[in-house]
């Protein structure tokens, strides 16, 4: 071992979470939040594809309460606790809420670097969706490009 001496401690759980403001939520979520477009088939669709929005923040599950502060505060979204990895997400999926609650909060509010590239890029999607474009062959094509440029996929 490398610190023989050093004996680890378990991190004490913290009760009363809350979220103090948007500006430290508009941080937490630059380094721990997600923007993405998701594409999943439903052949019930004429063009077979469906598009949605997901926005989501992830944190060890020690978080859960304060994960659940959030939708009190918000008046939206869910909190799932995933206990083999120890995580807890907070995700906005609803695409009506993602329109009228994330995206203003995001425009009022706005973060640095890659994340905000990705923000601007949801804010293209849901335009698009908002005009049914994702029910359209050039709707279809103009999401998948932007999908294809988020996160990971954004070239540097």
């Amino acid at each position: 071992l490398s610190f023989p001496n050093i004996v680890p401690v378990t991190r004490p759980e913290i009760i009363n979470q809350i979220m103090p403001n948007p500006y430290w939520f508009i941080g937490f979520a630059n380094g721990d939040g997600s923007f993405a477009i998701r594409k999943s088939k439903n052949s019930t669709l004429r063009l077979g594809f469906q598009y949605s929005l997901s926005f989501e923040v992830s944190q060890h599950s020690r978080d859960i309460e304060l994960f659940k502060s959030f939708i009190k505060h918000f008046g939206i979204g869910k909190v799932v606790k995933d206990t083999k990895q120890e995580r807890c997400r907070f995700f906005v999926t609803d695409f009506k809420d993602n329109q009228s609650k994330i995206i203003p909060l995001f425009l009022t509010h706005s973060m640095l670097g890659a994340k905000q590239l990705d923000f601007l890029d949801f804010c293209k999607a849901a335009e698009i969706i908002a005009k049914k474009g994702h029910l359209t062959e050039e709707g279809i094509k103009e999401l998948d490009k932007i999908k294809s440029g988020m996160n990971d996929g954004r070239p540097w």
